[in-house]
C-alpha cells in the first residue's frame, strides 16, 4: 500500500455487512487507500465506541454504505454527521435504492449495485463524480435468465406429463389394449413433479431482487429443476422412440410438448445458475447478511491471518441454567485451548446468550466483567437494530457449534480481529438440528403424496385412512419442529414425540393405498431409517441443545427465533413429495 495514502471510514449497518466487507478489502487491495471497518481494524478488550470515534477523527474521508436500514440507523447517522461537522469528504456507496437526506444530496454517489468492483476501484481513486451504473449486475441477470428458462422447461414438462397421461388413459380404456393404467399414473406423477418444482422456484427471482433469498433456496431450486427436466427429457425421448416403433398412439399434442429444447434449455440454464452461486460474488452480495454459506464469504474476502499463539490465560463461563449444555462445550473448548479456569478474576469471561438472556443485563458487561467479556451466540435471536451496546463487544457465533472454529477463535483471541453479531436474528442451528427440520418437512410431504395421488385418481373414502395418519404425523411433528429450533422442549419430550412418529409412519406403511404390494423389506426399510435418524439426532440434541429437564419452562427473556415453515426452500418438500408419489405409483398400484 502507498505510503501516505488517505485514510477511509466505513460507514454502514449490519444488514449491509457483506457489502462493507467486501468493499473494504476491494478497496485495500487497490493500495490506493486505507480503508478502515471496524471488526478489521478492532481488537478484543479494546473501548468500542472510543476506539470508532479515534478512527473516525483521524480518517481522511468516509464512506458510507448506503441503503435504507443505514440510513435509519441512529449511529450511522452520527458517523457522518460527525464527518460533515469535520469537513470531511463523504462518498456515497450505494447498495440498495435509497433516498439520501438533503445534507448529502450534493456528495458523489458511486452506485455498487452494477459493477461492483468497477464501481469500488473508482471509489478508490476518490472521482468526484455522480455517475450510477446499470442497477444489476450482469452475473445476477443471468441468474434470473436461468430460473425463467427453467420455469419454462417446468411448465412445457408439466404440460406433457398431462398430454401423455391422457394418452395413456385413453389407451388402457381401448378394448384388448396392451397399455396399463399405471402408465397413466406414472405420466400423472411426471406432471405433478414438475408443476411442484416450478411452483417451488417461480418465487425465488421475486425474493432475489428484495435481497431475501438464500444460496441454499437458489442451490436446491436449479438442482430439482435440473433433476424434473432431465427426467421429462429422458421421457420424452422414451415417447419418441416407441411412436417411432408405431407401438405409441397418435401424440396429437405430444409434437408440441415433447421437443427437446424447452428442456435441454432448462438443464443447461439450471447447471449454469448452480455454477453462478459457487462464484459469482455479485450474486453473494444479494444474499441477506448471514444467508449465503460461510465458504462465499472466504471465497470474495481474503482470510485474515492465522493470530499468532497466546500463552495460557484464565477464563470462566456464565450461561442460564437452560444453557448449561452449550456452556458445558464453551468449557471444554477453553480447556482444550489450555486455558485455566478462575472464577474470581478471569482474563477472559465468556458469557453465553440465547433467548433466554437478558439483554439489558448483557448491554451492562464490560462494567461488570470488564474489557475481556467475550458474547457467545448460542442461538438465533432478535437484537436491538445497530445496537453498539451489545455490539461493541467481541462476539463468537456458536450457533452451527462448530467445535474446531471455537477452538481457533478462543485460543488467538486476544490478538484476532473482533467479530460481530452477523444476522443474529436468522435462524441457524447446529447441523443435525436444521437435519432434522428438513427430515420432519420431507416426512409430511412423502406421506401427503399418496392420499393426494389416489384422489385424483378417484380412489374415494380409501383416501380417509392414509389422510388421516397424514394429518396425525404433522400435528406432531409441526410443533416438535417449532420447539426444537426454540429449545422449548427436554430431551425426554423429544423422545416420546420421535417415538409417536415413527409408529405413525409404520402404521401409514402397513395400509393398502401406501404399502400395497411393496415387499415387507421395503417397508422395513423406510421405517428403520426414519428411526435411525431421529436417534442420531436425539443423542445429539440430549448432549449438546436442548435444555436441562427441569429448565425447560425458563422464560424467553428475548422473542426466539424459529424457522418459517414456507421459508425453508419449497423444493425440499417438492423432492419427498415426488418420492412419496413414486413410491405410492411402485406399489399401491
Amino acid at each position: 500500500m502507498v505510503t501516505g495514502s488517505p485514510r477511509v471510514f466505513v460507514s454502514y449497518s449490519r444488514r449491509d455487512f457483506y457489502f462493507a466487507e467486501a468493499l473494504t478489502a476491494e478497496l485495500g487491495s487497490t493500495g490506493l487507500v486505507r480503508p478502515w471497518l471496524d471488526v478489521v481494524n478492532l481488537r478484543p478488550g479494546t473501548d468500542w465506541s472510543a476506539a470508532i470515534d479515534t478512527a473516525l477523527d483521524e480518517s481522511d474521508a468516509l464512506v458510507l454504505v448506503a441503503s435504507p436500514a443505514a440510513l435509519r440507523s441512529p449511529y450511522v447517522r452520527d458517523e457522518w454527521r460527525r464527518a460533515l461537522a469535520a469537513g470531511k469528504p463523504i462518498h456515497i456507496a450505494l447498495v440498495r435504492r435509497t433516498r439520501l437526506p438533503d445534507e448529502l444530496s450534493s456528495f458523489p454517489v458511486h452506485d455498487l449495485r452494477g459493477d461492483f468492483r468497477g464501481a469500488a476501484r473508482r471509489l478508490a481513486a476518490l472521482p468526484p463524480t455522480g455517475h450510477r451504473s446499470v442497477p444489476i449486475a450482469w452475473p445476477v441477470a443471468s441468474v434470473h435468465l436461468a430460473l425463467l428458462l427453467c420455469l419454462v422447461g417446468l411448465v412445457v414438462g408439466a404440460v406433457f406429463g398431462w398430454h401423455l397421461y391422457d394418452v395413456f388413459s385413453t389407451a388402457a380404456r381401448a378394448p384388448r389394449s396392451i397399455y396399463e393404467s399405471r402408465y397413466a399414473q406414472f405420466a400423472l406423477a411426471l406432471a405433478v413433479l414438475n408443476a411442484m418444482v416450478a411452483l417451488g422456484i417461480v418465487g425465488l427471482p421475486v425474493k432475489l431482487v428484495r435481497r431475501t433469498v438464500s444460496a441454499e433456496a437458489l442451490f436446491v431450486g436449479f438442482l430439482s429443476a435440473a433433476a424434473a427436466v432431465a427426467l421429462t427429457l429422458t421421457v420424452g425421448g422414451l415417447q419418441t422412440q416407441l411412436h417411432a416403433y408405431e407401438t405409441f398412439p397418435d401424440p396429437g399434442p405430444l409434437r408440441v410438448t415433447s421437443a427437446a429444447w424447452p428442456y435441454l434449455a432448462g438443464l443447461v440454464a439450471a447447471v449454469i445458475g448452480l455454477g453462478m452461486i459457487r462464484r459469482s460474488r455479485s450474486l453473494h452480495l444479494r444474499m441477506p447478511t448471514g444467508e449465503d454459506q460461510p465458504r462465499g464469504r472466504r471465497r470474495f474476502v481474503p482470510s485474515p491471518a492465522p493470530p499468532p499463539a497466546e500463552p495460557p490465560e484464565t477464563f470462566d463461563v456464565r450461561s442460564q441454567p437452560a444453557d448449561t449444555p452449550i456452556a458445558a462445550q464453551v468449557f471444554a473448548a477453553c480447556e482444550q485451548a489450555g486455558m485455566h479456569r478462575d472464577r474470581t478474576d478471569p482474563d477472559w469471561t465468556f458469557i453465553v446468550v440465547s433467548s433466554r438472556s437478558d439483554l439489558t443485563t448483557l448491554a451492562h458487561a464490560r462494567a461488570v466483567f470488564g474489557p475481556g467479556a467475550v458474547f457467545v451466540q448460542a442461538t438465533s435471536l432478535e437484537l436491538p437494530e445497530d445496537d453498539r451496546g451489545l455490539r461493541r463487544h467481541q462476539w463468537i457465533d456458536f450457533r452451527r457449534q462448530d467445535h474446531a472454529l471455537l477452538q481457533a477463535q478462543v485460543r488467538g483471541l486476544a490478538a484476532a480481529p473482533v467479530t460481530v453479531p452477523v444476522a443474529p436474528d436468522r435462524f441457524r442451528g447446529p447441523l443435525r438440528v436444521e437435519y432434522f427440520l428438513r427430515v420432519a418437512l420431507g416426512l409430511v410431504a412423502f406421506t401427503a403424496a399418496a392420499p393426494l395421488a389416489q384422489a385424483v385418481a378417484g380412489g374415494g373414502l380409501r383416501v380417509v385412512p392414509a389422510l388421516a395418519i397424514t394429518v396425525l404425523l404433522a400435528a406432531v411433528l409441526a410443533p416438535l419442529t417449532r420447539r426444537t429450533a426454540t429449545r422449548d422442549v427436554n430431551a425426554d419430550q423429544w423422545r416420546l414425540r420421535a417415538v409417536l412418529a415413527c409408529a405413525l409412519f409404520a402404521a401409514w406403511n402397513l395400509l393398502p393405498l401406501t404399502g400395497g404390494t411393496a415387499p415387507p423389506l421395503i417397508r422395513i426399510v423406510l421405517v428403520a431409517m426414519l428411526a435411525i435418524s431421529l436417534a442420531g439426532t436425539l443423542r445429539v440434541v440430549r448432549t449438546q441443545w436442548l435444555p436441562p429437564g427441569d429448565t425447560v419452562r425458563q422464560e424467553h427473556l428475548t422473542p426466539a427465533v424459529a424457522p418459517k415453515l414456507l421459508g425453508w426452500p419449497m423444493s425440499h418438500g417438492t423432492i419427498a413429495f415426488g418420492l412419496g408419489y413414486l413410491h405410492t405409483l411402485l406399489f399401491a398400484w
